[in-house]
């Protein structure tokens, strides 16, 4: 049975004191953009094809403690958002990072390429799930000053949206996170979309379902996609490394908000997976997904790719 749903649908953010944000996404996809055929997979009646935004390369510094065995050189870690079809709705989850991050990774925002090879334009879009709002999932938001979906309601997690929208957001966080703070402050003004904010776990229809998952910011969400006897969680941020976080879920990254609360999670939807048996992808993940996970002979786990993405 889906869970209880409490929603707010909001005919425009005009309708609401605060926004999400300005996000400017490039006319034209970055040079090197990968040309891969997409990734899709299905659940039941339900395409899921995972949209390559490129990938990011993270310092040591930003997991903690750093396990004495691994390499210090930066880690590669992917950025993927998914394309959900089901029936004459095209729900996009996540937006990749658009034109923020560029200046700094250079290797992001290579999702419109992604969606144009899946077959999808941006009007086609009928919903946008944002798991939460760092820059890498709602840059991609804005087309200049329209939105790129403009056809999309967006949904996202009541308590992420009034998080983010707090005036003195930026002075209230830990000094790591109050560049990205500052970023989604100035984006803050001009987003123009039709608005569903949920105040608990959210079923949006169509076999797609929205679940709490806090900690790494508090209101980050998974996704839940279940049709017939199949089901697909998207764990968004819940981990950042596979390489380092299966083997030992309670190493930290930076831009978690509460630490303790984001390794608990992690470890909760771990042992649901492996118990349940349930595929899962997650956005950093090297490889959008799918993935089984099993428990190791110590406190660990081990993804293991299948062969239907």
């Amino acid at each position: 049975m889906l869970p209880e749903s409490h929603t707010s649908p909001l005919v425009s953010r005009r309708s609401v004191t605060f926004g999400l944000g300005a996000m400017a996404l490039a006319g034209l996809p970055p040079q090197g953009a990968r040309s891969a055929s997409p990734n899709r997979i299905r659940i039941g009646d339900i395409a899921v094809t995972a949209l390559s935004d490129g990938h990011f390369e993270l310092p040591s510094a930003a997991f903690s403690p750093w396990p004495k065995e691994a390499s210090t050189h930066p880690l590669y870690v992917g950025a993927y958002a998914w394309l959900i079809e089901a029936g004459n709705r095209r729900m996009l989850v996540d937006t990749g990072s658009g034109n923020t991050l560029r200046g700094k990774h250079p290797n992001t925002g290579y999702l419109p390429m992604a969606l144009a090879r899946a077959g999808v334009t941006p009007d086609q879009v009928t919903d946008i799930i944002i798991t939460h709002m760092h820059a890498d999932h709602i840059g991609g938001l804005m087309h200049g000053e329209v939105a790129a979906y403009p056809n999309a309601m967006l949904h996202l997690c009541e308590l992420e949206w009034r998080y983010w929208a707090a005036p003195e957001r930026p002075q209230l966080v830990a000094p790591a996170q109050r560049p990205l703070a500052n970023l989604i402050a100035g984006l803050m003004d001009r987003m123009a979309y039709r608005i569903a904010v949920h105040r608990s776990n959210g079923d949006i229809g169509s076999g797609v379902w929205l679940e709490d998952a806090p900690g790494h910011t508090p209101g980050h969400q998974i996704v839940h996609i279940a049709s017939g006897t199949q089901s697909l969680l998207l764990l968004g941020d819940v981990l950042i490394s596979g390489t380092l976080q299966f083997a030992q879920p309670n190493i930290r990254y930076v831009l978690d908000d509460d630490p303790e609360q984001a390794a608990l999670t992690r470890t909760g939807l771990f042992d649901r997976i492996t118990a349940d048996e349930i595929l899962f992808a997650a956005t950093h993940l090297i490889d959008g997904g799918p993935h089984r996970l099993e428990k190791t002979a110590v406190s660990g786990y081990r993804a293991q790719k299948t062969q239907t993405f």
